[in-house]
């Protein structure tokens, strides 16, 4: 009975290391290296038209062009 929990218990030890082989990564792989550029924002005024677009959820939308523009004057 004594042999048979031994080769049980080193067969649970083998699966265990073995599954924290293969999930351990060494540090350097796991994180990535990321370079953070930090420029001071502006802050803008309410009459500066910076001040709204930046309130936008979509700024790049255009919403008039010039076809469109020529079309209203």
């Amino acid at each position: 009975m004594k042999t048979k929990n031994k080769i049980i218990l080193i067969i649970i030890l083998l699966a265990l290391t073995s599954y924290l082989i293969k999930t351990n990564k060494p540090k350097e792989e796991s994180v990535e290296k990321v370079e953070i550029k930090s420029e001071p924002k502006k802050v803008f005024t309410m009459e500066e038209p910076e001040f709204w677009i930046e309130k936008l959820e979509n700024k790049d939308d255009i919403l008039m062009n010039s076809e469109k523009n020529s079309r209203i004057q």
